[in-house]
């Protein structure tokens, strides 16, 4: 739209404005060409810090420590305010949307939210669960996704006087007291812009027991999704869609079933004390397909600008001036009979 209304400037100036005797037109247009000139210069003024006067920190940055230190891999739960969260995330009520970050800080992979919620309507429903006061074990139903911790955010920054300052978007009255009557849930950090939960029950996204008595063991590597399984364990991955991943042992798929109305289950065979096991993801690649498409559209549009010329020229091996090279007719000289 800006380079529209400039060229829309530029147009009046050269066509309608310079047929016509010098008056208050004119001076119109040197004023908008002065004002084009100097209006920029406050953004070169932003663009000098290169943060467009964003806060130089915020509290997804601070919060560096949330790493368990005994899990391999690991989700994040961030509730707050839609328009102040570090990642796209659903509704939970008025004023409070979740969202989830693997491993990590959220980075650019998760700014736009899918087009389902998914798995994720099995975190909300805890948390809601929570806010109506219906369950004091939320840690434990947020176990199976490999929660780690909770962040509850009231700003995207850190408040810090005569620094920096953001808007606080408070969450709703009901939200901290709930978490604080979660009896496996517990408050490490609190400032006036996040409140940190560790939770209790966790045990990784991909994890292992021995039976129903026993305690969960993180496992497998969260860069090859492998690792070592003992047989005859129940594995319990929580991962989605589920019914997408496979776990491999000795080149064989485990049967899967459903446990806590999402997550994948398996039950490795007991033919062997250890077996290395490997989760796979079986999915039809849609994207791969919307960016070929995507090329093959540019590709047209390309070739649509005379190139398809030069590239007929470029098929055929021939001189491309003698496509378009002519003739040179010549006219016969008649013989004069007289001379």
């Amino acid at each position: 739209m800006l380079a529209l209304l400039v060229g829309l400037g530029v147009a009046a100036v050269e066509n309608d404005v310079r047929s016509a005797g010098f008056g208050w037109r004119q001076v119109c247009a040197g004023a908008s060409v002065a004002a084009m000139v100097i209006a920029p210069l406050a953004w070169v003024v932003t663009l000098g810090s290169g943060r467009f006067d964003l806060p130089t920190s915020s509290v997804a940055e601070s919060l560096a420590t949330l790493a368990p230190p005994t899990a391999t891999q690991y989700r994040v739960l961030w509730l707050g305010d839609p328009s102040i969260l570090p990642v796209s995330g659903w509704s939970v009520a008025p004023g409070l949307a979740a969202a989830t970050s693997t491993n990590e800080l959220p980075d650019g992979d998760t700014l736009f939210s899918p087009p389902s919620s998914g798995a994720t309507d099995a975190v909300i429903a805890a948390v809601k669960t929570a806010l109506e006061g219906r369950t004091v074990n939320l840690g434990e139903l947020l176990a199976p996704a490999g929660i780690s911790a909770i962040v509850v955010m009231d700003a995207s920054a850190p408040q810090l006087a005569g620094v920096e300052s953001s808007p606080v978007r408070p969450v709703p009255a009901t939200l901290i007291p709930s978490l604080n009557a979660q009896t496996d849930l517990a408050l490490e950090l609190t400032t006036s812009s996040v409140q940190v939960y560790a939770n209790a029950q966790f045990s990784g996204i991909v994890r292992e027991r021995a039976s129903k008595s026993s305690p969960w063991v993180s496992v497998l590597s969260p860069i090859t999704h492998s690792g070592t399984l003992v047989g005859g364990d129940q594995v319990e991955s929580g991962t989605a869609p589920a019914g997408s991943f496979s776990l491999v042992v000795n080149d064989h798929a485990l049967a899967r079933t459903s446990l806590d109305g999402w997550a994948g289950s398996y039950i490795v065979p007991a033919t062997a004390k250890a077996v290395v096991g490997t989760l796979s993801l079986h999915e039809f690649p849609w994207n791969g397909l919307l960016a070929l498409f995507t090329l093959s559209m540019w590709s047209i549009i390309w070739l649509g600008f005379g190139w398809v010329h030069r590239l007929e020229w470029l098929f055929t091996a021939r001189p491309r001036t003698g496509r378009h090279s002519r003739a040179t007719d010549t006219v016969p000289v008649a013989e004069n009979d007289d001379a």
